[in-house]
């Protein structure tokens, strides 16, 4: 007998295979229009083409994961990705209220991978539609378009940065006493609020990012290591913090 499929699985099944279709469809159309002005286009899954296409390609593989919520036998391993881990209801002190907190574990490497590949995405997403439309109207040379395009990436992220972490600061009063800072530690610093975890991993996720941009943006030899190093600081100091 054929097996009947419930409604809303079928409406999931469908909606996946939709979402897949749509991933290899929008890379071949971006292919297609970015090779009008070429005389010829990179054959395909070369090197070229992936460097190329390599934000399309990534924006599939987050879908995948996030399509991957919606079947039953795949939401709890789809959910490692995206969802912070190790999350506990508890007062953390004798006079506080019991809230949800979060520590750390091995499971966090797949959310930091993840949102790795959404850096690599948002990165391919600010270099062509924001800075590579203004390095075309101020006419810069090879050098300061490399220059700019760094700069631009970390003002972004630093614009993040300050606002993510200001309010996770309002969110847990440490404007008001400064001292939670370092009282408790370490501790009471081990358990964390989710803003606090998405924080942490969205830093790492960053600075980890960062090597195979070398790769996609086909950054030159004399400026790869100047990079590597201080993303190895960054990379290595929140690491720290946040495991330690």
């Amino acid at each position: 007998m054929r097996e009947v499929i419930p409604g809303r699985a079928a409406a999931a099944a469908r909606s996946g295979r939709r979402n897949s279709c749509t991933c290899l469809v929008m890379v071949e159309l971006r292919r297609s229009m970015g090779g009008r002005g070429k005389k010829t286009s990179p054959p395909f899954l070369s090197h070229e083409f992936i460097i190329q296409n390599h934000g399309d390609i990534m924006s599939c593989l987050l879908m995948i994961v996030v399509v991957g919520l919606l079947f039953q036998g795949t939401s709890a391993f789809a959910s490692i990705f995206i969802v912070p881990q190790y999350n506990d209801t508890f007062p953390l002190t004798l006079d506080s209220e019991p809230q949800t907190y979060y520590r750390t574990g091995l499971k966090d490497v797949a959310a930091i991978l993840f949102y790795a590949v959404g850096w690599i995405t948002i990165h391919a997403i600010l270099q062509e539609y924001v800075l590579d439309k203004l390095q075309r109207k101020l006419h810069l040379s090879k050098t300061k378009m490399s220059k700019f395009a760094e700069s631009g990436q970390l003002f972004v992220f630093t614009l993040y940065s300050v606002m993510h972490s200001g309010y996770i600061m309002h969110d847990l009063r440490m404007h008001l006493d400064l001292t939670k800072l370092w009282i408790g530690y370490p501790e009471v610093h081990r358990h964390m609020t989710l803003h606090l975890k998405l924080f942490f991993i969205f830093q790492i996720a960053f600075w980890l990012h960062q090597f195979p941009e070398f790769y996609f943006q086909k950054v030159r030899k004399d400026e790869i290591q100047p990079r590597t190093l201080y993303s190895i600081i960054f990379l290595f100091f929140t690491t720290a913090a946040y495991s330690l």
